[in-house]
């Protein structure tokens, strides 16, 4: 057996502004789970209702029962994946679950987490040997991340204003961003900026704003049902070629695979009707209501 070949991604999912009122048991799975932006209400067992209101890594294992949904009408950015097998016990009953008894904590660094979720679900659709031992470290470095949190303040200036700036980047991909220009604003030279900046977002610059601009390209495919090549051309592209291939690094499938596996087979899109939502959580994650 192959040193990873003990876990077992059966589901990953991003379900945007998500509306779904959950209480159920998971008796046959493990979760890791991420709220990125928005709000949730969460309870454990029937503990104490927590309102998160801020990017939280949250997890579930056999055997609790685990009650969550919308803490207001925009709903929440949730993404999440389904787990089997004897790793996926380990990461979440021995590693996740330790860290707090209330089942979640919240990120300090929300940018890599998030981005290591995307990517995440991008491998869950095409998992191979190679994906599935890449899949795991990702895993381990999303604990590895939760289980020390740094202390408030630690990010220091640099740090808040490189997040600040990868989360810009992320909403706004095609806007022009010069490291030139940044790093004088940051009053460093651009191989320290370049430096902090993979330091704090996770990847280089140019590779990060690359993997923004296709995740962008990504929402149109989705929510606008445009061509591969309408979508190249948005994104500026002229050799559609190019474009795919840029896709398919950044993403995990190229746009016509992403168009045909995730789209056809996950009917999900932001801004769905809590109906819908509950439905696609049912069929990946197993809920009988």
């Amino acid at each position: 057996m192959n040193y990873f070949d003990d876990i077992k991604i059966i589901a990953g999912r991003h379900l945007a502004g998500c509306c779904v009122h959950v209480r159920s048991y998971f008796p046959l799975f493990y979760t890791v789970e991420y709220l990125h932006a928005g709000r949730m209400y969460w309870r454990v067992d029937g503990g104490n209702r927590i309102i998160l209101d801020r990017p939280a890594v949250f997890w579930h294992r056999p055997g609790v029962l685990y009650e969550y949904g919308p803490a207001d009408a925009a709903g929440w950015d949730h993404y999440y994946l389904v787990l089997r097998g004897a790793r996926a016990r380990r990461l979440v009953a021995d590693g996740f679950s330790i860290l707090s008894r209330d089942g979640y904590v919240f990120a300090a660094q929300p940018a890599i987490i998030r981005e290591m979720f995307m990517q995440l679900i991008a491998m869950a659709h095409q998992l191979t040997a190679a994906t599935r031992a890449e899949a795991v470290i990702m895993l381990e470095r999303i604990l590895q991340l939760t289980a020390f949190v740094p202390a408030s303040g630690v990010l220091g200036a640099y740090g808040r204003k490189i997040m600040e700036l990868a989360e810009r980047m992320r909403r706004q991909p095609f806007a022009v961003y010069s490291p030139d220009v940044l790093a004088r604003d940051l009053h460093v030279c651009l191989g320290h900026f370049r430096r902090l900046f993979r330091r704090h977002a996770g990847r280089s610059f140019h590779n990060y704003l690359l993997h923004c601009r296709m995740r962008q390209a990504a929402v149109w495919l989705e929510t606008e049902g445009l061509a591969v090549k309408a979508a190249a051309d948005r994104a500026g592209c002229a050799d559609q070629a190019q474009f795919s291939k840029l896709f398919k690094k950044q993403i995990g499938l190229s746009p016509k695979q992403y168009r045909q596996d995730v789209l056809m087979g996950a009917p999900g899109y932001a801004g769905r009707r809590a109906e819908s939502c509950m439905r696609e959580i049912r069929q990946n994650k197993g809920l009988h209501a």
